[in-house]
């Protein structure tokens, strides 16, 4: 077993709010008329007001909106008035708030609100699926069961933050839908989805859309580690820097669900135990319940044997069946987001850890130093400087990091490297 990344937890988004205003000649008169029609042929509801059935519709966007099913219309202040649906799962219930500052004044939108239902992942697709319509579209209609225009709203969009919300949470979802299809199950969300399982599900979905691939951290944990043999413990990475390779099952799992996915193994390039007292131990003959590593170059990479033998073209057969399937149901905007991680891009300060880590692993003395990186044509740009206590110092060289992986690139030996940095000292102590 082993576990990588923080410990936080990302709370799942339940609902969001959509802008939008009644179009003018649209600004109460049905609304009014509404709470004293008659009630013959409609369904009952817990809720007091007027039910009907309807259908709402989205300009621009086929198959988005939800079918025809019941709404209600009910009146809880005097001058305001709440429309509601009553959704079958996974449909996502919708409630506009519409209020009116007196009785003969016109009405305004204020709240727009669409939240997924149930617990299941079709739940959060088909949530965002009508969030993302609702945000992008430029009108909306609710019409009744014979075509009536009852309401018709102007769609003003999303706030930035709820653009960003809804369009992480469609990426994870059906990343999500994707796993459950290769292995033929289906997951019950939590309340809350933590760090963690959001990483170990993108491992999963990596290892069976690609094989052989890296994910970005600086550290890892193995439970209940033994080593193979007790001689390894004489090298490195127990002893100083170097690799290590661990086979971690056959199992992943993923929220409620175990699967099997066949052999996994973790390959670190540059690492060392975290405690080096629990070597100790190890050598005892004791199995240790959890051995940390230090990643320095925040790659640790993972090899799903059984889809990394497979060839490219076989490796993404499902998806991209997958992905027509989905796209006869929406726009490619949504569809494409399965391509992109979960993980955010490299921020400047990990970019700067990671070229630390370079010089760790690779022994540089303290005073090689990362100075403020730069974002340069999707990598960072980080020069770095042999600098002393009295203030003086010179750039060496420069590392890059790339944005999206995290993965380092110098453009000499770690030889010229050490090289360029002694001719630069004597330099700047010549100077003193």
């Amino acid at each position: 077993m082993i576990e990588t990344g923080s410990h936080s937890s990302d709370s799942k988004l339940y609902e969001g709010q959509v802008r939008a205003s009644l179009l003018e000649g649209n600004s109460g008169s049905v609304v009014r008329k509404l709470p004293g029609a008659s009630m013959s042929g409609t369904r009952t509801h817990n809720l007091t007001g007027l039910t009907f059935r309807g259908r709402l519709e989205i300009e621009g966007i086929h198959g988005s909106s939800p079918t025809m099913q019941d709404f209600t219309i009910y009146q809880p202040t005097a001058t305001g008035f709440i429309i509601r649906n009553h959704p079958v799962v996974p449909t996502p219930s919708i409630e506009i708030e519409l209020a009116a500052s007196s009785t003969n004044s016109p009405f305004q939108v204020l709240r727009f609100g669409v939240r997924a239902t149930g617990e299941t992942v079709d739940g959060e697709i088909e949530y965002t699926r009508l969030f993302f319509a609702l945000a992008t579209a430029s009108k909306c209609t609710l019409r009744d069961k014979g075509g009536e225009i009852l309401f018709s709203f102007e769609m003003q969009g999303v706030s930035s933050e709820g653009m960003e919300n809804c369009l992480y949470r469609a990426k994870l979802f059906r990343k999500l839908k994707f796993i459950e299809s290769v292995f033929h199950t289906q997951f019950r969300l939590p309340t809350d989805i933590a760090v963690e399982q959001v990483q170990q599900l993108e491992i999963v979905f990596r290892g069976v859309t690609e094989g052989e691939f890296a994910i970005r951290e600086d550290g890892i944990t193995f439970y209940d580690y033994a080593p193979a043999r007790i001689e390894d413990l004489n090298r490195p990475p127990f002893t100083d820097p170097g690799s290590f390779t661990q086979w971690v099952g056959n199992n992943a799992a993923v929220f409620d669900r175990l699967l099997d996915v066949g052999p996994v193994s973790v390959h670190l390039d540059r690492t060392v135990v975290a405690n080096s007292r629990l070597v100790d131990k190890l050598r005892s003959g004791e199995t240790v319940s959890q051995l940390s590593f230090v990643v320095f170059d925040h790659q640790i990479r993972h090899n799903f044997e059984k889809y990394a033998a497979r060839s490219p073209q076989s490796r993404r057969l499902k998806l991209e069946q997958f992905k027509k399937r989905l796209l006869a149901k929406e726009p490619e905007a949504l569809v494409s987001l399965l391509e992109e991680p979960l993980a955010s891009d490299v921020s400047a300060e990990e970019a700067i850890k990671i070229a630390n880590g370079w010089l760790q692993f690779n022994m540089f003395p303290d005073r090689y130093c990362p100075q403020e990186p730069r974002l340069e044509a999707g990598r960072w740009t980080i020069p770095v400087w042999v600098t002393y206590p009295n203030g003086r110092g010179a750039q060496v060289q420069d590392a890059y990091v790339d944005l999206k992986t995290g993965a380092i690139t110098v453009p000499i030996t770690v030889e010229e490297f050490r090289n360029r940095g002694k001719t630069v000292a004597a330099e700047c102590l010549r100077a003193s």
